[in-house]
């Protein structure tokens, strides 16, 4: 672990990719923001939930192989959420199935987030990474930050 993330909440595990591991990711990704920001109203648990699970639901049904998911506290006191799977298919909006039950996962992120983006993983597959807005609720907020994981994100929502 880099010396600039033991010091800052992040968090890394890997999923394995089954539509039942999605309840257990969304559950611990809004326990760790619970735990590393005790007093943000619960809707910010609850968007984290949101947004975790859209992503790691794409990726258990796009990609088919492990898939890892990280969190941590930006240095602007925002959640970070990094999801890399093996597919290298770049995500794409798309228009939701008629009974509203599939293709609503972007449109979800797109809504929660002040941001998301993708770039390819050396060697194949990819991350994707979305910005959720915290407000300031102290010091904590404002000590605890770390940089992404590997190199800087340089588009912000794919062009449709």
């Amino acid at each position: 672990m880099p010396a600039d993330q033991t010091e800052s909440p992040w968090d890394r595990w890997t999923v394995p990719p089954l539509p039942k591991a999605i309840g257990p990711t969304r559950a611990r990704a809004a326990s760790r923001l619970r735990q590393w920001a005790p007093d943000l109203p619960v809707e910010y648990a609850d968007r984290v939930r949101q947004v975790v699970g859209e992503l790691v639901a794409n990726a258990v049904q796009h990609a088919g192989g492990p898939i890892t998911v990280d969190l941590w506290i930006t240095p602007l006191g925002h959640l970070a959420v990094l999801v890399t799977d093996p597919s290298p298919v770049p995500p794409t909006p798309r228009e939701p199935y008629e009974d509203g039950a599939r293709g609503r996962g972007l449109a979800v992120v797109t809504a929660e987030c002040v941001a998301w983006t993708w770039q390819p993983v050396p060697g194949g597959g990819k991350a994707v990474s979305a910005t959720i807005a915290l407000p300031d609720t102290g010091p904590t907020a404002a000590t605890a930050s770390r940089t992404a994981p590997g190199r800087p994100f340089t588009r912000l929502r794919p062009a449709v």
